[in-house]
């Protein structure tokens, strides 16, 4: 049976990476590989002192607009193991479904496939202008409906010996097809979108938004995969609303959160 490891690309997450990497440990994922984008928080601090921290290596990934390659230096420096690797960014939480672990979610995976795609759930700011105290996972609990467009889009999760190319942030090429939770094919040279939307095993809860001062600062940051100058290097403001739907509450996350107090592991 092969583990999950994460990739992600980061830039000043240091208020948010400790309930990130708890969250994703205490599901099952084995290790984190996080390419440092030019951080100057205290993020680093974060890992060292988070209990897991021998799960996580860090690299100083300087390049500007810098995430694909920082995703292909991944797949080339791990080409040899047979480690699933979710290629996710740091408010992005990968959220096994109803009673279903994230074990079972791979071992659905072996055998069909070397690579899946796993939908989007697009949260809301649950009305906040100004952050308030709390994890992201409990202060955000609404997002929008099941087929909300947004949805459609999602993230790759590839057995790393298995991986070809890197599409682009969304799509991580691989041998053989790439499915989805309902079993249908992604199209690996797409656009990362897939308009049947499944969410059967596997969410990727997005919390896109959070409060608007927090999208803000996040706007002032610039894309990971852009570079200062492209006409689409920050997001814009219409995009937060265009985003913050808050129709459906949503506590699958947060119900995660509540097992790891009771059980001391946050």
């Amino acid at each position: 049976m092969s583990d999950l490891t994460i990739c992600a690309i980061f830039r000043n997450e240091g208020q948010y990476l400790r309930e990130w990497l708890s969250f994703h440990a205490f599901i099952g994922v084995k290790h984190f590989y996080l390419y440092d984008n030019n951080s100057t928080d205290d993020s680093r601090r974060v890992i060292a002192s988070w209990p897991g921290q021998a799960m996580v290596t860090v690299i100083d990934w300087p390049q500007v607009g810098g995430q694909n390659a920082a995703y292909r230096h991944m797949l080339e420096t791990h080409a040899n193991s047979d480690d699933w690797c979710a290629f996710i960014d740091c408010d992005e939480f990968l959220t096994p479904q109803g009673d279903v672990s994230l074990r079972q979610a791979l071992d659905w995976f072996e055998p069909r496939c070397n690579g899946f795609f796993v939908h989007w759930l697009m949260f809301g700011s649950s009305g906040e202008v100004e952050a308030k105290p709390g994890l992201v996972t409990e202060r955000f609990l609404r997002r929008g409906y099941e087929s909300f467009p947004p949805n459609q889009v999602g993230k790759s999760v590839v057995k790393l010996n298995k991986a070809k190319d890197v599409r682009l942030c969304h799509l991580i090429q691989c041998d053989g097809p790439m499915l989805n939770d309902a079993g249908e094919e992604i199209d690996q040279n797409g656009n990362g979108i897939h308009t049947g939307i499944s969410h059967n095993l596997l969410a990727l809860n997005h919390y896109y938004t959070k409060s608007l001062s927090e999208w803000r600062s996040r706007r002032a940051i610039g894309k990971a995969d852009k570079k200062p100058g492209d006409a689409d290097y920050q997001r814009t403001e219409e995009d937060f609303h265009r985003h913050d739907q808050n129709v459906v509450e949503d506590l699958t996350a947060a119900h995660i959160i509540r097992r790891m107090r009771e059980t001391g592991t946050l």
